[in-house]
C-alpha cells in the first residue's frame, strides 16, 4: 500500500513528547500507532475502542485488566491478520513466479 498521503494534527507538545516516548518503549512510534488507529477503525467500521468518560483512577483492577485483556485480544487478532495476508501474498508471489518459468 502506498503511504502518499499526509496528516497533521495539533496536540500540546508535552502530550505529543510522552505518547511518542510511550511508543518507542513499546518498539513502535506513535506515527504507526496511527496508522493501527485508522485500519482498525476501518476493520470495526467505526471506533476501535469504546470511549469512555472515566479515568483509569476510576477503574477497579477488574475494570483495568478487563480492557487491557481486550487491547490485547485486538493486538493478537490484528497480528493474526497481517500474518495471514503475509502468507496470501507469498502464495500468490510464488504461483507468479513459477507461472512465468513454465512459460518461457
Amino acid at each position: 500500500m502506498s503511504m502518499e498521503a499526509a496528516l497533521q494534527i495539533r496536540i500540546d507538545s508535552a502530550v505529543k513528547e510522552q505518547v511518542e516516548a510511550l511508543y518507542r518503549s513499546l518498539g513502535t512510534s506513535f506515527a504507526e500507532a496511527v496508522r493501527m488507529f485508522v485500519q482498525q477503525s476501518l476493520q470495526k467500521g467505526g471506533m476501535p475502542f469504546r470511549p469512555s468518560l472515566r479515568a483509569w483512577d476510576d477503574m477497579s483492577e477488574a475494570e483495568i485488566s478487563e480492557k487491557l485483556s481486550r487491547s490485547s485480544e485486538d493486538t493478537a487478532l490484528a497480528e493474526r491478520w497481517d500474518n495471514a495476508f503475509a502468507l496470501c501474498y507469498r502464495r500468490i508471489w510464488l504461483h507468479f513466479r513459477l507461472s512465468i518459468r513454465y512459460m518461457t
